[in-house]
């Protein structure tokens, strides 16, 4: 992934991730993987807001 930052916070209720690279925008690849690597969870399971190159991704547990 490069130089993408990923910074992952987990609570009792909900999972944030914000995914950030200062190059270029985040691919739907990248935010599948990790997905699928942080929490075992897919694309329609959260709540994706996207910026120009920040992707902040929210679920439940």
């Amino acid at each position: 992934m490069g130089n993408t930052r990923v910074v992952y916070k987990k609570n009792i209720l909900t999972s944030e991730i914000i995914i950030s690279n200062n190059v270029r925008g985040i691919t739907e690849e990248e935010i599948e993987f990790v997905l699928e690597k942080l929490t075992d969870s897919k694309i329609s399971d959260a709540t994706i807001t996207t910026g120009n190159r920040i992707v902040d991704i929210s679920l439940k547990n």
